[in-house]
């Protein structure tokens, strides 16, 4: 039997990875991978790990804080993205780094190792080079989201 901590896990995922709107449809989500659960429980999970409603256009989803916080600052801050083997290189605007460095390191995502954030540039090791691949689709969505 899968407990709240697997139930927990499997809701941020879903939540990161698709745009859930209501806690009917992360119910049916959940449902769909395996889990019986009532929407009351659900509604505790979702309150319990922070999610906040977003608006983006004309729809509303569900987000995490930490995501939403990246995203502004992508946003805000920007410049470009290198990389090479298994290190992503983002730069931003001067004095940013370190704060977009800690808003990848609260994300926890999986694939990241570290971050280090110096003044215009923030580093990020991945465990390899598909985490790499990954990291970089992931901030790219957020900075055209």
């Amino acid at each position: 039997m899968q407990g709240r901590p697997e139930r927990l896990k499997a809701i941020k995922n879903l939540v990161s990875e698709k745009r859930i709107s209501t806690q009917e449809e992360l119910t049916k989500e959940l449902e769909r991978i395996g889990y019986d659960v009532a929407q009351a429980t659900v509604s505790r999970d979702m309150a319990d790990l922070g999610l906040v409603k977003v608006k983006r256009g004309q729809g509303s989803f569900y987000s995490f804080p930490d995501i939403e916080r990246l995203r502004a600052m992508l946003k805000t801050f920007w410049q470009k993205v290198d990389w090479s083997s298994n290190l992503v290189v983002l730069k931003t605007a001067p004095g940013t780094a370190q704060g977009v460095a800690a808003a990848v390191d609260a994300l926890g995502w999986t694939g990241v190792v570290g971050t280090v954030g110096g003044d215009d540039t923030t580093l990020i090791v991945a465990r390899d080079e598909a985490a790499r691949e990954a990291i970089i689709s992931r901030l790219k969505a957020l900075y055209e989201e």
